[in-house]
């Protein structure tokens, strides 16, 4: 009894697509559409069955010529049958850096006189923030200030650290500085006690002192005292008006 072993086939010009990181060992097949199968008789119906092929890499982190397998190809059309098929060699290709995820800091607020060094930058789940100039750069006067930060992600293998994103920080007056403005405003000017000294003064002096223990000593001192009343009330009255 004769016994005709089947015809073994392989295939010709299958690639693995190049790949940002996903966390995946899969990629996708190229060159199907032009693979060539070598071993098939002329004539012979016999085609590629791609409907459960894939391709593997080697594991899923990045790197530069990482090897990539192949299974899941098949044969078919009516003298399939009268074949075996050998799965392609394995072929390199890479996996790059990916884009991280984070959200862009809003909402930075300072003071002047402030630095870098002050300005508290949110926390990310995937990473951290920094600003691109030194931290002792000082923040800027009152108003809006374009600065520039950089992202670090924690995993620095499969994920690009991006740097140069603008965000602004909103700057308000020193609290010292609106203090020291207030206190000159509330204090009393020299002139206003000034004015109320003299007054007193003036009046006193035209008063002719009389004789003690008289009636009109003791006018004197009455009068004296309203005037030195009237010269506090007013004093007062000059505070109020500069608050």
């Amino acid at each position: 009894m004769i016994t005709v072993d089947k015809k073994a086939l392989t295939i010709f010009g299958i690639g693995a697509a190049d790949k940002d990181y996903d966390g995946m060992t899969a990629t996708a097949i190229t060159g199907i559409h032009n693979a060539v199968i070598i071993g098939k008789i002329a004539g012979d119906d016999v085609l590629i069955d791609t409907a459960n092929a894939v391709a593997t890499f080697s594991d899923s982190t990045v790197g530069t010529d990482k090897t990539v397998t192949f299974g899941g190809f098949s044969l078919k059309g009516a003298d399939a049958g009268n074949y075996t098929l050998t799965q392609p060699a394995p072929a390199k290709a890479e996996i790059r850096q990916a884009n991280p995820d984070f959200i862009l800091p809003r909402g930075l607020t300072a003071t002047e006189g402030e630095r870098l060094a002050d300005i508290k930058l949110p926390a990310d789940t995937n990473g951290v923030f920094t600003f691109d100039a030194p931290l002792t750069t000082p923040v800027g006067t009152a108003g809006e200030h374009n600065f520039t930060i950089t992202f670090t992600p924690y995993d620095t293998l499969n994920y690009k650290t991006v740097s140069g994103m603008v965000v602004v920080i909103k700057v308000t007056g020193s609290p010292t500085t609106s203090s020291a403005a207030a206190s000159v405003t509330s204090k009393p000017s020299s002139s206003s006690t000034a004015l109320v000294s003299s007054a007193t003064s003036n009046v006193a002096s035209d008063v002719t002192a009389p004789e003690m223990g008289s009636p009109a000593s003791y006018l004197t001192l009455l009068l004296v005292l309203l005037l030195s009343f009237a010269g506090f009330i007013l004093l007062k009255l000059r505070k109020t008006e500069r608050i």
